[in-house]
């Protein structure tokens, strides 16, 4: 079973703002927003700039996600931190997070997991949700606290709290969505695991299936964000089909376990991969089919499942590590 951590500087551009400053005679924040998610680095930096200049906190926090990023300049910690710094001296959350994050990764600044988490806590004194997630992490795996799971687990209920209350634009924003996924998919971890609470199925599934029911869409503008949303979307399909399998939490049900792993599988989950191919092999929850067996084991050994590999062999593919390194 997989867990997801923090996604650190994968969060640094998922949101820049939702927090309103005071009226200005241009809004060059919003403007550059624009540009930024549609990939124009170059112009969006410098509008950033323009904000930053007029004391414009959401522009500051741009400007520096824009220079711990490399988007439309060189990554440069220094800067980042600077503009992190202006923006948080207005009480920006979203600031706030970032310097949190670069004290975690010792980015721009001395690495000190007890500074991070400092600073996570202010962002999380105006709720903002990817600080909560972050404090998620830093209890549950003792990073600037003793490791704490019970305490962990309050702050992804917390996150699902905000979520459901749908009360600001932060909340609105559809960006946020792969945090949310990840944070219940963390859930479901924690009960299926009994981690920080009673081991539950029924409640595990219940958090799998959330994340399976929102699905996968891409995300455009940031592929390293995409990436880690494709895997806990991935991970949650093939979770679930394990629950139906093992009838844990739900009734057992191969039929339904060989429709989420064919889903994980697409998604690249290799897991399911091998999952699905066993199936096949042994007719499970589908029609025996050896061809898609072999087509699915291949695809999981090619990602390193040994399993995968002795399963070609035993099926006759012997020249599997031949294609293997040809593909690479």
């Amino acid at each position: 079973m997989k867990r997801f951590f923090g996604m650190l500087f994968a969060i640094l551009t998922l949101m820049v703002t939702t927090q309103c400053n005071s009226a200005r005679e241009e809004n060059w924040y919003e403007k550059g927003e624009d540009l930024y998610d549609k990939g124009d680095y170059v112009e969006a930096i410098e509008l950033f700039k323009k904000g930053a200049e007029q004391g414009d906190a959401a522009a500051q926090c741009a400007l520096g996600s824009c220079y711990a990023k490399g988007h439309g300049t060189s990554i440069d910690s220094v800067e980042a931190v600077k503009y992190f710094r202006l923006s948080e001296k207005q009480g920006f959350a979203k600031a706030q997070d970032n310097l949190g994050v670069c004290y975690t990764e010792g980015f721009g600044v001395e690495q000190n997991y007890v500074e991070a988490l400092n600073w996570y806590r202010k962002a999380a004194e105006q709720d903002y949700i990817p600080a909560l997630y972050n404090i998620w992490q830093c209890y549950h795996v003792g990073q600037g606290v003793e490791q704490d799971n019970e305490e962990a687990i309050k702050w992804l209920r917390r996150i699902i709290e905000q979520w459901d209350k749908g009360n600001s634009a932060e909340i609105q924003d559809t960006k946020l969505k792969p945090i949310v996924a990840t944070t219940q998919y963390n859930l479901g971890f924690h009960y299926y695991n009994g981690l920080g609470v009673e081991q539950d199925y029924s409640e595990a599934v219940k958090w799998y299936r959330s994340v399976v029911e929102q699905g996968y869409t891409p995300i455009e503008f940031d592929e390293t964000l995409d990436t880690i949303y494709k895997k806990v979307v991935a991970s949650a399909q093939s979770n679930l089909g394990r629950c139906y399998v093992e009838g844990q939490g739900v009734t057992q049900d191969y039929e339904a376990a060989v429709k989420l792993w064919r889903q994980a599988a697409e998604l690249g989950d290799s897991g399911a991969q091998y999952n699905l191919a066993c199936c096949y092999r042994y007719g499970a929850g589908v029609t025996k089919d050896l061809s898609q067996a072999i087509a699915w084991f291949t695809k999981a050994a090619e990602q390193g499942v040994a399993n995968a590999q002795r399963a070609l062999k035993e099926l006759g593919v012997s020249d599997f590590n031949k294609q293997t390194t040809a593909n690479k």
